[in-house]
């Protein structure tokens, strides 16, 4: 599947990756997913907003890059979204 095309509202992507399939979590697929830019997001779809909701999973090499990157996402991001980022450490 890696290079080949896959539309999504009839718009073309070029599929970079695929993730590792984990299966279900109580009969829920996990495994229905697609990773965009959110610049490619925002140009191709709008904004979220009430129909739309855009869910970020994120790592960090520190506390400080972290919480840099969810201020650079949220600057990036349409005025009307709205960010909750909750930090886990890892012991």
């Amino acid at each position: 599947m890696v290079g080949q095309e896959l539309k999504i509202s009839g718009i073309p992507y070029r599929v970079i990756g695929v993730a590792r399939a984990t299966g279900a979590v109580f009969g829920v697929p996990q495994d229905a997913f697609i990773t965009v830019p959110l610049k490619t997001y925002a140009k191709d779809f709008g904004a979220p907003g009430r129909r739309r909701a855009i869910y970020f999973n994120a790592t960090a090499k520190s506390d400080k890059s972290f919480t840099d990157a969810v201020e650079e996402a949220a600057v990036d991001a349409a005025p009307s979204c709205f960010f909750r980022s909750q930090a886990f450490r890892l012991a």
